[in-house]
């Protein structure tokens, strides 16, 4: 997700796990979080990605991550 800036001049990126996802439409992603909770989330710098970012980010939205135990699948997304 990219967020802040103007014009594509100062986003800030950030991403979200796939667990996050409620539904997706033909032009629109609906996530289970709310606009203030993406944009505190640990910034994304595609140099600095290592599995300690990876970490931080499910542990800041509360997951466990799928290569870890006790992963528990999230529902099926209602795809159109």
């Amino acid at each position: 997700m990219e967020f802040g800036g103007f014009l594509g001049i100062g986003e800030t990126k950030s991403l979200i796990p796939v667990e996050a996802i409620t539904k997706i439409g033909d032009k629109v992603v609906t996530v289970n979080q709310t606009r203030e909770r993406i944009v505190g989330a640990p910034v994304y710098d595609p140099s600095l990605v290592d599995d300690r970012y990876y970490d931080s980010l499910y542990g800041y939205y509360g997951w466990a991550p799928y290569w870890g135990t006790g992963y528990v699948y999230p529902p099926y997304p209602n795809y159109p």
